[in-house]
């Protein structure tokens, strides 16, 4: 799910949200230290009013034309939930035996996004975009249902998920750019 266009969904005007951007990605894993195995991983992006918000605890439920995620991170929950009437266009993804058609995408998908307060469950951001991009990975793409929940898991977790340690971190590389060319910022 990648989506960038986004109106308000509550406003009668609909006015435009200029600041908000939203990923959504999931899929296996192999580890390859650890005999081949494989684990399930997701992450919800949400970049709004200069925040960006990484959700690594995941549920979702996806199938052909509808696509429902849920994400926890700190003090939020986030909903998204996308939806097309077309049938898409096969996409080349990377395999173990080349490129293959395994995904299928439309860029004229419907997402609503609803951004949560965990504590009080007031909804702080409820927007839509109808020019979003919306894929599915795997076959068959049409009789299909994906459910699965991604969280991460410890150590790991306290680690990556110290809000604390990635403002410090963050702030640093600002910091750095200054003085070094750190390419992506």
């Amino acid at each position: 799910i990648k989506a960038n266009t986004f109106r308000s969904f509550s406003s009668s005007a609909g006015l435009p949200y200029l600041d908000l951007c939203v990923t959504s990605t999931g899929g296996l894993r192999r580890l390859p230290f650890l005999n081949e195995q494989e684990e399930e991983v997701a992450l919800i992006a949400l970049h709004w009013n200069g925040k960006f918000l990484p959700f690594p605890e995941v549920n979702y439920s996806i199938q052909w034309g509808h696509w429902t995620v849920r994400g926890v991170y700190g003090d939020y929950i986030v909903e998204l939930e996308g939806s097309c009437q077309e049938k898409g266009f096969p996409v080349n993804c990377p395999t173990s035996r080349g490129m293959e058609e395994i995904a299928l995408e439309t860029f004229r998908g419907k997402l609503r996004v609803k951004l949560f307060e965990k504590s009080s469950k007031k909804v702080v951001l409820d927007a839509v975009d109808t020019q979003a991009c919306l894929e599915i990975g795997g076959l068959p793409w049409t009789d299909r249902v994906w459910n699965g929940r991604s969280a991460m898991k410890e150590p790991i977790k306290s680690i990556a998920m110290n809000v604390e340690i990635e403002n410090r971190a963050s702030d640093f590389l600002k910091w750095a750019s200054f003085f070094i060319d750190i390419p992506g910022l």
